[in-house]
């Protein structure tokens, strides 16, 4: 009898929940830093190494973390985390002075080096964002905003069929 109930369910229409989707990724610094906001160019200029100061002219230092870099490299540079690794080992081979992101294992190590280096940019999930650390506005927009524009993809996705990530992202970078 069983099986006829599911099956009975399944006809109509009754569905597995579905999974919460993943949180916005925030964006944090030193809570010495004096920046409150950051646009998506401006980081763009940070991740890819065009930038490597903040206004105040402190040395920027980046970070990055394995569970979302993927996401946030996608959100923000329109890339996928092989054309930036490709991106930074060209940047180094033709000496730049950037240095790539530092990638930190888990989101209490970020914190715990965002608190303690004044000139660092990070990314977090906005659910791990503590009083160690900063969140920045990001085009004005804070992550519990609908139209905060660093969300992973497959929260952003509605209506955008047929598009490229990079086109989604804005990004004109060589490769996009």
């Amino acid at each position: 009898m069983w099986p006829v109930i599911v099956l009975g369910l399944s006809a109509l229409g009754a569905a597995a929940p579905t999974p919460a989707a993943p949180p916005p990724i925030a964006v944090v610094v030193n809570r010495g830093n004096p920046l409150t906001n950051i646009t998506r160019d401006q980081l763009r200029e940070f991740y890819l190494g065009r930038s490597t100061q903040f206004p105040n002219r402190d040395r920027v230092v980046l970070l990055e973390l394995p569970t979302l870099r993927g996401e946030f490299y996608r959100s923000v540079l329109g890339m996928s985390e092989d054309q930036v690794k490709r991106y930074w080992i060209g940047v180094i081979f033709a000496g730049g002075d950037a240095a790539p992101p530092k990638e930190v294992g888990n989101a209490d190590e970020v914190k715990r080096y965002v608190a303690e280096h004044r000139g660092t940019v990070a990314f977090i999930a906005a659910t791990d964002v503590d009083s160690t650390v900063k969140p920045l506005t990001v085009d004005g927009r804070r992550p519990n905003d609908p139209e905060y524009p660093i969300r992973s993809v497959t929260m952003a996705t509605d209506g955008l069929a047929g598009q490229t990530l990079c086109q989604i992202a804005g990004a004109s970078e060589p490769g996009c």
